[in-house]
């Protein structure tokens, strides 16, 4: 959280007195409270708002920011893709704790659409995420050499690359076939 008080995008964020934090799918809600604690440290005040569907979770985030001196932390029990109905602006929306799984991929662009009509005109929406094609992929189960035909062509692929950048797999594919066909590499993505 530090590191994100300081990027370019947050600095005109810290000029201002007071900020208001609205933390989605926020469990216990470890990422809005550490950024209130940043902020009471650099003299800002912050007012935040937690969206979970579990009460029970919700209930021990109250509790937690108040052990830390957060008292001002307000929770509300609502689907993460209904957070438009709060009629409210954010300075900072936070989705911490890897929670995108939660959501298929149209779900997720509803709770993004429904974020941008909350998201203060200078805020910023940071989603804490990681490549799992990776680590999913790549380190579990994946096929490095796969064989692979239908009913007059067989060729193998192997795995040759893998781009962190644009989260996509290269693998190379050698035919089989009775006409010599070069290897071609293909960028993949899952």
């Amino acid at each position: 959280m530090d590191k994100l008080l300081i990027h370019p995008w947050t600095e005109a964020l810290t000029g201002k007195k007071k900020l208001k934090i609205l933390e989605v799918c926020s469990g216990v809600e470890f990422g809005s409270v550490a950024i209130a604690k940043l902020l009471s440290e650099k003299k800002i005040k912050s007012e935040m708002v937690m969206v979970d569907l579990r009460e029970t979770a919700l209930k021990k985030a109250k509790t937690w920011g108040k052990e830390l001196g957060i008292d001002n932390i307000k929770t509300v029990a609502m689907d993460a893709a209904d957070v438009y109905k709060l009629k409210d602006t954010f300075d900072i929306v936070l989705m911490y704790g890897l929670s995108t799984p939660h959501f298929n991929p149209w779900q997720l662009e509803r709770l993004f659409a429904s974020v941008a009509q909350v998201l203060d005109d200078k805020g910023i929406f940071v989603v804490d995420e990681f490549d799992r094609r990776y680590t999913i992929f790549l380190k579990n189960n994946y096929q490095w050499a796969l064989a692979e035909s239908d009913e007059d062509k067989f060729c193998l692929s192997f795995h040759t690359g893998y781009n962190l950048k644009r989260g996509t797999f290269k693998r190379t594919h050698v035919s089989f076939s009775k006409t010599p066909i070069k290897p071609v590499e293909i960028e993949t993505f899952m």
